[in-house]
């Protein structure tokens, strides 16, 4: 069971498959915020049913709908994500493996910049998001 991402515009492909990458994605750049959805609500994991939609869960594979405004606002929060990791990462990347260990043991694994593979996948949901006029979620 993974995450499809149907676009309203036919023109593009639908990303399919993203049972580990798409909470994840949500997670890391922010933008479960638009959905209440997120690591910094009181559950993490969990989506705050508000009643204001009642259409599921970005989380839940049952046609959660993303309109086209925030499909926009998701490829900027994509894009600025990305940008800043990738500039950690230039950065991690200029450091000796002990400072690189002592970051760690400091500030725990997430301290490391996530790979050029999840930056590009990030980049990836972007583009879809910039063109598909708003998806659904199954």
């Amino acid at each position: 069971m993974g995450y499809d991402l149907i676009p309203i515009n036919k023109g593009i492909y639908s990303k399919s498959g993203m049972i580990f990458t798409w909470p994840t994605i949500l997670e890391e750049t922010g933008a479960g915020y638009l959905f209440n959805y997120g690591k910094n609500t009181f559950d993490p994991g969990k989506y705050i049913y508000d009643g204001s939609r009642n259409d599921g869960s970005p989380v839940s594979n049952d046609g959660f709908s993303v309109s086209k405004e925030e499909a926009l606002i998701m490829a900027r929060l994509f894009r600025g994500y990305v940008f800043v990791k990738r500039g950690l990462r230039k950065e991690w990347d200029k450091k000796t493996e002990s400072e690189q260990v002592m970051i760690i043991s400091r500030f725990g694994k997430t301290s490391e910049p996530p790979s050029e593979d999840f930056l590009k996948k990030v980049e990836s949901m972007a583009e879809f998001c910039e063109q598909s006029e708003g998806f659904n979620i199954y």
